[in-house]
């Protein structure tokens, strides 16, 4: 019996360090915010704390995360890279010099620069720390915001519309068509559905495979975002906080809920595992739980160092 004892207490012991584990975090999550003095960041993983801040000459626009790395457009100062490997202690790596940086996205080793009326540029950053310029493509000037989906690139061109580009070669895009329609902001694409932003109208949704098919609209006055996932459309209306809207019947589009944000001007989304990222111009950065689209739930909200325009994740 004595020899039994200490066995079962280690076997509790065990069990305890097991139970122990299993309740701490498995992965550390970091928001980047770029605000209107630079790039914030905050962890995010329980209670929301600014653990570093990247001071800029200007309002950086948009943020793109790739493993350690982050890519600011920051307007006329062009493209910021830094390296976030450790979030409390970002370095800046490189300035990449272009017209008006104004949104990126990334797609393998490419990075995809939304740069106002200079068009779309391709970096290939293979190395984070020297990307090299590969393509630029005049026919998409006035490039606000680019989003990247398979061999194509949907640009978001303000007064020219959405413009769609063959990026099969990223070394040698090819324009392939322009839908005008409006004011578009940005764009997100999702099963083989384009979602277009038109300011002052809504969310136009078109086929992917026929860009002259608008299958539906959701009518909105001051769209500004638009992330889709599960035929769920999540929407930044900088006048009124952020909706969830059912899409799965394209041509009749319902909300399913709605929710203001802390300031008020929710311009920007991040959706991960549940949970809804919102930079909003007004300077906070709030959390929602929608594991229920239906019932959205703000989980909290944190001040900003200036307006927050853009936000993006690192998780490690």
């Amino acid at each position: 019996m004595k020899a039994i004892f200490p066995v079962i207490l280690a076997l509790l012991f065990l069990s305890g360090c097991f139970q122990m584990i299993s309740v701490l975090p498995r992965e550390k999550v970091y928001a980047l915010v770029t605000t209107g003095e630079g790039l914030e960041v905050f962890d995010v993983t329980a209670t929301p704390v600014s653990i570093s801040f990247v001071s800029l000459a200007n309002s950086a626009l948009d943020v793109e995360v790739s493993g350690q790395y982050a890519f600011l457009a920051d307007g006329q100062s062009g493209i910021h890279v830094l390296d976030v490997s450790d979030p409390e202690n970002p370095v800046q790596l490189n300035q990449l010099n272009t017209h008006y940086a104004y949104g990126v996205d990334l797609s393998g080793d490419y990075l995809y620069v939304a740069d106002w009326t200079n068009g779309l540029l391709v970096y290939n950053v293979t190395d984070p720390s020297s990307p090299v310029l590969v393509a630029r493509l005049e026919e998409a000037d006035w490039a606000e915001k680019v989003h990247i989906s398979g061999n194509r690139a949907y640009v978001a061109c303000y007064n020219e519309g959405l413009k769609v580009v063959d990026v099969s070669n990223p070394a040698n895009p090819v324009f392939l068509e322009r839908v005008n329609f409006g004011t578009v902001r940005s764009v997100f694409v999702s099963d083989e559905r384009i979602y277009a932003v038109v300011y002052g109208e809504g969310v136009s949704i078109i086929d992917a495979n026929d860009l002259s098919q608008i299958l539906g609209t959701y009518e909105s006055q001051t769209p500004y975002d638009v992330i889709v996932s599960d035929s769920v459309l999540y929407l930044a209306d900088y006048a009124f906080g952020v909706q969830t809207i059912d899409v799965s019947d394209p041509g009749n589009p319902f909300v399913l809920d709605h929710i203001p944000t802390s300031g008020g001007k929710a311009q920007s989304l991040w959706l991960y595992e549940g949970f809804l990222y919102i930079a909003d111009f007004n300077g906070y950065l709030t959390v929602v739980d929608v594991s229920d689209p239906s019932h959205m739930n703000e989980v909290f909200n944190v001040l900003t160092q200036g307006s927050a325009n853009a936000v993006s994740l690192l998780v490690q």
